[in-house]
Formats: C-alpha cells, structure tokens, sequence
C-alpha cells in the first residue's frame, strides 16, 4: 500500500452517524433526536446558567432574591437561545450563498499543514 492512501476496506463516519464506504446493513444506528434534543438543552442549561448567574451576582450581589433572579434571568435565557441558533443558522447559509468558492482561514491552514506533513515537509502558516 502506497503512503497517504486508505486501504479500501476503511469506512469513513459522517457528520450523522452513519459510515460510508461500508457495508450498508451493518447494523449501526444513528442516535435518537430525543439525545440531540437533550443534549442541546442541557448545553443551554449549563452555559446560560454560568452567565445569568454570573451576572446575576454581579448586578445585585448574593441576596435574599438572588435565585429568584436567576431564575428570572435564565428563563429569558431560554427564550432567547432557540433565536440566536436560527440566526447563526440563517447567517451562515446566507455567507455560503454569497461566497460559495470561500474556504475558512481555519481550513485552508489545516490543508495547507496537513499537505505539507504528509508530503515529509513542515509548510508553515
């Protein structure tokens, strides 16, 4: 086998949960939408609950009302989270749209290492 090339055997795992280049009924099962579902909560959860309580205690300090205040805050949190999803969403299918041949500084840097390590040669960014 040549170096830089995957045996054909080798079975690739999308972004959904299911493999290319393998057998079609291997018995894999993509995961649930319920566990996607509660994931993103619990990340909602635990992200916004750092902020709103941070900045809960930084405007009125440890109280009498403080959680109830938190509360408060998270629950518009909440409210605010699902909106800011769906435009980063909107947002980049419209960059995507605009600029369909633009590859992210991110990635033409990974190509460019990455390339230059398999080839025996360090190309730097």
């Amino acid at each position: 086998m040549a170096p830089n090339t995957m045996p054909s055997n080798t079975e690739t795992l999308l972004i959904d949960g299911s493999k290319s280049g393998g057998a079609k009924n291997d018995g894999t099962k993509k995961t649930p939408l319920l566990y996607k579902v509660l994931l993103i909560l619990a990340l909602m959860t635990v992200i916004g609950g750092l902020l709103t309580g941070v900045m809960t205690y930084m405007n009125v300090g440890y109280s009498d009302t403080f959680f109830i205040d938190w509360s408060r805050a998270l629950l518009a949190a909440y409210a605010i989270m699902p909106i800011g999803f769906l435009l980063m969403g909107l947002v980049t299918k419209f960059i995507n749209h605009k600029l369909p041949n633009y590859q992210s500084v991110q990635t033409q840097s990974h190509h460019r290492c990455s390339d230059g390590l398999h080839n025996g040669v360090y190309a730097g960014l």
